[in-house]
């Protein structure tokens, strides 16, 4: 087989492997509950400088629930405030350079027209647009 129809399969295993539809208890797929636990806030300051401004916020006293739906529905619940819903997508691509190094294939998830990298494994999720001047979520399996 060809080098490149390799690289065309693999791609399309990961996009299909991506946010899974089926059962919410395998670790490998984010559907359900989660829980924020800590937030980080990159804000650079300077675009020819590259100032970077971080802060970290713990959510520990807080309970916000991170609910993602089959239907690609985000439900955001937060004790004391409206319920937030928004729709979302996972796909697979190359990281770029600045992402990545190496040009391997990652996760990504777009919620509310922002982009994470996605990465979750043993019950921990994290979403990270630190990149395009987002933040950092940690979130933790219900």
């Amino acid at each position: 087989m060809r080098p490149m129809k390799c690289v065309y399969l693999l791609i399309l295993m990961f996009v299909f492997v991506g946010c899974s539809n089926e059962d919410h208890e395998n670790d490998g797929d984010i559907l359900g509950p989660w829980t924020l636990t800590r937030e980080i806030v990159v804000q650079t300051s300077d675009q020819v400088q590259r100032s970077i401004n971080t802060e970290e916020i713990l959510h520990s006293n807080q309970a916000i629930v991170y609910d993602f739906k089959k239907d690609n529905q985000l439900l955001i619940k937060e004790e004391g405030k409206t319920d937030l819903l928004m729709r979302y997508s996972c796909y697979s691509d190359f990281g770029s350079r600045f992402e990545n190094p190496k040009f391997a294939i990652q996760e990504f998830i777009d919620i509310n027209n922002r982009t994470y990298i996605l990465s979750h494994s043993e019950g921990k999720l994290i979403l990270d647009a630190s990149q395009r001047n987002g933040p950092i979520l940690y979130l933790e399996r219900n």
